[in-house]
């Protein structure tokens, strides 16, 4: 396992991560099916005219798009999870491109907590209604921002202690 002992920390973080890679493939599969399955019925609806006691068949189109942007953000995650591990197996645990990867799936958990609110507003008609949104993904998302800022500042202490050696 490119010359690192099979019980340092470094091989423990490279098995793991081969494993959360396959389990990240996996989903990106199923969440993939899932979008098909939504969005062939949405494409086969457009082409049809709408019933006579429909008023608004823009609101199932907004639903459907706020659903569709919810599972293409859970793609788009799963992807940086999975570059993200792929950073981790080859040992680049302090480097440029593992924070730029940690930052970006930061940012975009964020803002799925956000559309994962504006879904339930679409769903719930126009309104506004704030018992709608659960916080809990939007802190979290903000708490891996600030985590990313530390790991940021952690990377550039490592860089001066690397030359320094």
């Amino acid at each position: 396992m490119n010359g690192i002992a099979l019980t340092s920390p470094l091989a423990r973080i490279q098995r793991v991560s081969r494993f959360v890679r396959v389990v990240c493939k996996l989903n990106m599969v199923v969440i993939s099916v899932i979008m098909f399955a939504l969005l062939i019925p949405m494409v086969m609806q457009a082409f049809q005219p709408p019933p006579p006691n429909v008023e608004e068949p823009f609101h199932s189109w907004a639903q459907g798009l706020a659903v569709f942007s919810v599972l293409a953000m859970c793609i788009v995650g799963t992807v940086m999870i999975d570059q993200l591990f792929a950073c981790f197996q080859r040992g680049e645990i302090y480097e440029k491109a593992t924070l730029r990867r940690f930052r970006v799936l930061s940012w975009l958990i964020l803002l799925t907590g956000l559309a994962h609110w504006n879904l339930k507003v679409s769903a719930n008609g126009v309104s506004f209604n704030p018992s709608s949104f659960l916080p809990g993904q939007f802190w979290v998302g903000l708490l891996l921002v600030f985590v990313s800022w530390i790991l940021e500042i952690g990377t550039e202490i490592h860089d001066e202690n690397r030359g320094t050696i």
